[in-house]
C-alpha cells in the first residue's frame, strides 16, 4: 500500500474559516463573494468567463470569525477545457490541504432563472459532487441566484422541482446539504448565507483525500474518472462520425463528385484532429496536474518565506519599540499599557511563525 503524505499542520485559530464557492459560469459566484466580503474580485460580463484562475477574497470578519472565501472557475469556462479546470482546482485543493487548510464549507451557485437544468448545469453539478463526495455534504449550501429575473411563482416552481427531483438536487439535500435563496442580492443576504457555514467543523473534500491521503493519480479520482469517461465517449462519437463520413466519401468517389469528396475529406480531418486532442487531454491529465501542483507549491513556498520575513521584521520593530518605551517612559501607566499591547501583538506574531501559516492566494 502506498504511504499517505504527512500533511503539514498549521496553527490556525478556530476563528479562521475558509469557504469555497463553485458553480457554472455566470451563476453569480464572484458577485456573491464581493457582497459577502466587500472585496473587489473581477466579475465577468458576457460570455467570456472572468474567473480564469482561482481568486481569493480579502479576509474579513463575520460574527467573530476571520473568513476567507475562494472563488473557483466553472467547468463550462469559455477559455479553458474541463480538463484544465479540474487540474487547476485539484492542484489548489490538494496543495492547500497538504499545508493544513481545510474548508469549513462549500457554496454551489445555481441560477433559478434557468428554464431547466440543462447539460452544462448538470455536468457542472456532477463534477461538483465528485469533488466533494458524500461525507462533506453537510457542509454544503446550494445557493439559488437571479431571483429578480423570474416571477415569484416561476421561481418557487423551479425551486420545488430542484429540491424534489432525483435528477437535480434532491440526492444531496437528502444527505443534509442545504438549499437557500440569495434574494435580494444584498451584502446582508450573502453574509446570512455565510453564517450557515462559518461554525461548521472543517472537513476535507473527497478529491483532497484521494490525492493526498490515498495518493491516487488525478485520473483515478472520482472527478478525474468522470472526466476521462466523458472524454473517451466524446472521442468514440467522433470516430463514429468519421466512419459515416468515409461511407459518404466512397459514394462521392463512385459518383465522381469531387467537390463533395473534398468537403467530406476536410470534415474527416477536422474530426481526426478532435479525436487526437480529446485522447491527448486524457493522457496528459496526470503529467500536467503534477506540473501545475509543483508551480503552486513553489509559489506557496515563496509566499511562506515572504510571510516569515515580514513577521520577523514586525517582531523586531515591536521589540525595538518596547525597549524604547522602557528606557524613555519612566514607568508611566500610558507607556505600560502600550508595552502590554505590543507584547500581545508580538506573541500573536510568534504563534503565527511557529505554525508556519500563510494565506493561500
Amino acid at each position: 500500500m502506498t504511504q499517505a503524505v504527512k500533511r503539514k499542520t498549521t496553527l490556525k485559530s478556530p476563528r479562521d474559516v475558509t469557504i469555497a464557492v463553485m458553480g457554472a459560469t455566470g451563476s453569480g459566484k464572484t458577485s456573491f463573494i464581493n457582497m459577502a466580503s466587500r472585496s473587489d474580485l473581477r466579475v465577468g460580463s458576457g460570455l467570456r468567463s472572468c474567473t480564469m484562475d482561482i481568486q481569493v477574497a480579502e479576509e474579513f470578519e463575520l460574527d467573530g470569525c476571520n473568513v476567507t472565501i475562494i472563488d473557483t472557475p466553472g467547468f463550462d469556462d469559455t477559455t479553458r477545457t474541463d480538463t484544465d479546470i479540474l487540474k487547476l482546482i485539484a492542484a489548489f485543493l490538494s496543495t492547500s490541504y497538504e499545508h493544513g487548510y481545510v474548508l469549513s464549507g462549500v457554496i454551489y451557485m445555481h441560477r433559478i432563472s434557468d428554464l431547466r437544468m440543462g447539460g452544462i448545469s448538470t455536468r457542472n453539478f456532477s463534477m461538483f459532487r465528485k469533488l466533494c463526495g458524500d461525507s462533506t455534504l453537510k457542509n454544503v449550501v446550494i445557493c439559488t441566484t437571479m431571483w429578480d429575473r423570474v416571477s415569484p411563482e416561476e421561481g418557487e416552481a423551479r425551486e420545488h422541482e430542484l429540491a424534489n427531483e432525483d435528477i437535480f438536487f434532491k440526492p444531496v439535500l437528502d444527505k443534509h446539504a442545504q438549499l437557500v435563496r440569495h434574494s435580494p442580492r444584498t451584502p446582508e443576504s450573502a453574509q446570512n448565507i455565510m453564517r450557515r457555514l462559518i461554525r461548521n467543523q472543517p472537513w476535507a473534500l473527497q478529491i483532497q483525500k484521494e490525492l493526498v491521503d490515498q495518493r491516487l493519480d488525478i485520473s483515478q479520482t472520482a472527478a478525474g474518472s468522470e472526466l476521462n469517461k466523458e472524454l473517451l465517449e466524446q472521442a468514440e462519437r467522433h470516430r463514429e462520425e468519421m466512419r459515416e463520413l468515409e461511407i459518404q466519401m466512397l459514394a462521392a468517389i463512385e459518383e465522381k463528385d469531387t467537390e463533395t469528396k473534398a468537403e467530406l475529406e476536410m470534415e474527416r480531418q477536422r474530426l481526426r484532429a478532435d479525436v487526437e486532442r480529446v485522447e491527448g487531454e486524457a493522457t496528459r491529465m496526470a503529467d500536467e496536474y503534477s506540473a501545475q501542483k509543483r508551480r503552486l507549491e513553489e509559489k506557496l513556498q515563496e509566499m511562506e518565506e515572504q510571510s516569515r520575513a515580514e513577521q520577523a521584521r514586525q517582531e523586531a520593530e515591536y521589540q525595538k519599540r518596547i525597549e524604547e518605551l522602557r528606557n524613555e517612559s519612566g514607568g508611566s501607566s500610558k507607556a505600560s499599557e502600550e508595552i502590554a499591547e505590543l507584547r500581545a501583538e508580538l506573541e500573536k506574531l510568534r504563534k503565527q511563525r511557529r505554525g508556519g501559516g500563510c494565506t493561500i492566494q
